[in-house]
């Protein structure tokens, strides 16, 4: 039985690569959800490719954009932040594949999840540094079966975050 992905992400590098992956092995896996944030042009060319169930637009001001691009294919299209959440809970997904640092909503909200590294580091407008505190979590793909609780901070024009991450293997 083929193992059903959702690949929040897909346009990046860490997407494309995991597209990679899946193309080199077509009866392991099987793609039921792309997202991107706004590269609509390459998330089309993948929903195209793959034939997922869902695609998930981000910027919801590209929805009719990516609407029509689809409108001969058999792919639900959706748009917003909101819209990435459904989709990923909705059952029909065995594994997914999160290549996102976070997700910045239109309110300034950003929400992200730390599996394994230290906490992130805000940059607030003048210079002001803020370490976030919180539980650091497991390494993903160390252990089965951990759930990892997200966390969401509000940004002000001009923020910056810094992640350590160790990439993926």
């Amino acid at each position: 039985m083929k193992q059903r992905l959702a690949l929040l992400g897909s346009t990046g590098s860490i997407g494309q690569q995991t597209l990679d992956i899946v193309r080199q092995r077509p009866d392991e896996f099987e793609v039921t959800t792309l997202t991107a944030a706004r590269s609509w042009e390459r998330l089309v060319e993948q929903a195209k490719e793959f034939g997922p169930d869902n695609v998930v637009i981000a910027d919801k001001s590209l929805y009719g954009v990516v609407s029509e691009a689809l409108r001969n294919e058999p792919v639900k299209v959706y748009a917003g932040d909101e819209a990435l959440s459904q989709v990923v809970a909705s059952g029909e997904v065995d594994t997914v594949v999160n290549a996102l640092v976070g997700i910045l909503n239109e309110n300034g909200e950003f929400s992200y999840v730390n599996a394994g590294q230290e906490q992130p580091l805000l940059m607030r407008a003048q210079d002001r540094f803020e370490w976030q505190q919180g539980p650091v979590y497991a390494p993903l793909g160390q252990n089965e079966n951990v759930f990892y609780r997200e966390r969401t901070i509000q940004l002000a024009q001009g923020d910056r975050m810094f992640f350590h991450t160790a990439g993926l293997a």
